[in-house]
């Protein structure tokens, strides 16, 4: 390289202006042409006799530290990273890589990839200082940048990473190397970074970012039916006792002395008929019987149309004939139930939930919530995958049509059940007034006195138990890229890789 040095200078130059600082670079055309094909194309050949006009770089990747490694690279075939860089090395290694993806320079790509391996590396094996403080938040800084500027057609399928038991999976997809390094990056110090607001809103910000992060993400704890008061499971129920299957008999409809006494009470009250779905399943109910939902006690007190004619239209797609039906046992009898052997029981409770929070009837919703509860349980104690079939349908369900106003971010202490609990135990559940949700929502600060959707954590919870199975079938992967407020909650329930390494990654 030395004897061959001096004939870089042989070459014609060319002025290239870079970033909004628009410093001016004056280099030989025959050095950044061999390696960049961006350079080649549009610095085609031309006789000694033409003028080559300057070339501008601005806005986007072009910044001007980058560009300085580019150069480094084009006439010493290495780039040289310096203490007095006001860059992080992990940040400038990210910028030089999306740089030379845009300057198509394909060596200089690999290389700026093997140097922050070879760093994030050094870091984990202690051979740098290796204090979380010291890379947050350098980790998320690379992330924004190498999801920005990069693309990854295969983003949230399975490559060639070792599985969850340490054996390598022959696979032919073809993964961004950078992006898998952050990914793995950021569970091996997940613990850490889930406390950490900028870290969940990465999650709204870049979808991809959450499906890469399944593919090194561990199951976390399973709750059994004897830890449930110690976790917070059970919400307080504001209606009668409900009806709460045994973990090893069915169940049967719970029903009061109350409930008996006081049914033909109903049946003196005005009638409304409800047309509930598409098809306008017809049901007649009394007025006075479902003035436990706020919305029907508010269409009541005014002055509209369906009032006076005492018919009403619940066409949504929230709105099925079945958990209407389930509404209305809850309205007479303090209680509803589903036959046990129903396919999809988990997704029978979720459709219940949402109507019942569009009809603002919150003691359904606590009631629907407990079910659900007990019934993941259950699963759990058996070891059953039962459930897990319609996971992705029930998320996506109640990510579309619960709102949590206030999103709780916390810290977990750990990764035992202990923290799980501690986690829960944050989380209180609470009522909130139905309204469809955008898939992206919005993040608060906990101050102690935050109340989150219970179905959503439960889910949350529930899936976490289970990444290493669910992150396989792409139905969840879809679901869990679509919805970026489950990917949020997700890592609170979840487990990082801690045995991942950089060099995992591969070249």
């Amino acid at each position: 390289m030395v004897q061959a040095f001096a004939s870089l200078f042989t070459s014609k130059t060319i002025s290239i202006i870079v970033g909004s600082e628009q410093k001016r670079f004056t280099v030989n055309i025959d050095p950044i042409c061999k390696d960049s094909l961006y350079f080649q194309n549009i610095l085609s050949p031309q006789t000694d006799t033409m003028e080559v006009k300057p070339v501008v770089l601005v806005g986007g990747c072009f910044e001007v530290q980058a560009f300085e490694m580019f150069v480094e690279y084009c006439y010493f075939k290495t780039y040289l990273y310096t203490q007095a860089s006001s860059l992080h090395s992990l940040c400038l290694h990210a910028r030089v890589y999306v740089l030379a993806e845009k300057l198509k320079c394909i060596p200089l790509k690999a290389l700026a990839l093997k140097k922050a391996t070879d760093y994030c590396h050094g870091h984990i094996m202690g051979e740098v200082n290796n204090k979380f403080t010291q890379i947050f938040p350098n980790i998320l800084n690379a992330v924004s940048t190498i999801y920005t500027y990069t693309q990854d057609l295969n983003s949230g399928l399975s490559s060639s990473l070792h599985t969850a038991t340490g054996n390598p999976t022959p696979d032919p997809i073809v993964r961004d190397g950078f992006r898998l390094l952050l990914a793995g990056l950021a569970t091996k110090y997940l613990h850490d970074l889930r406390s950490k607001d900028s870290f969940i809103k990465a999650h709204q910000d870049f979808p991809d970012f959450n499906t890469d992060l399944l593919l090194f993400l561990e199951d976390g704890p399973k709750v059994f039916a004897d830890k449930k008061e110690k976790l917070g499971w059970r919400p307080v129920i504001a209606s009668s006792p409900p009806n709460i299957p045994d973990s090893s008999e069915k169940a049967s409809v719970y029903l009061s002395k109350t409930n008996i006494m006081s049914f033909t009470s109903w049946f003196a009250a005005e009638l409304f008929t409800v047309l509930v779905g598409k098809d306008s399943k017809r049901f007649n109910v009394h007025t006075t019987a479902v003035k436990c939902s706020g919305y029907f006690r508010r269409l009541m007190a005014s002055g509209m149309r369906e009032a006076k004619d005492k018919v009403v239209v619940l066409n949504s797609d929230v709105d099925s004939p079945d958990a209407f039906g389930m509404f209305l046992q809850y309205c007479y009898l303090g209680d509803y139930f589903y036959e046990e052997d129903r396919a999809d029981i988990l997704g029978h409770h979720a459709r219940t939930y949402v109507l019942a929070e569009k009809l603002d009837c919150a003691g359904l919703k606590d009631l629907v919530l407990q079910k659900a509860n007990i019934l993941c349980d259950v699963a759990h104690s058996k070891q059953t995958d039962e459930l897990l079939i319609g996971i992705p349908d029930t998320i996506a369900l109640i990510y579309e049509y619960t709102y949590d106003a206030n999103r709780e971010v916390h810290s977990v202490a750990s990764n035992n059940d202990d923290a799980a609990g501690e986690s829960s135990r944050n989380m209180k559940i609470g009522i909130t007034n139905g309204a469809k949700k955008k898939k992206g929502g919005h993040h608060a600060k906990a101050d102690g006195t935050t109340r989150r959707d219970g179905f959503r954590r439960l889910l949350s919870q529930f899936a976490g138990a289970y990444i290493s199975k669910l992150r396989r079938e792409r139905s969840f992967v879809e679901v869990h890229h679509a919805f970026p407020d489950f990917a949020a909650d997700l890592v609170f329930f979840v487990n990082g890789n801690t045995k991942w390494s950089p060099t995992d990654v591969g070249e």
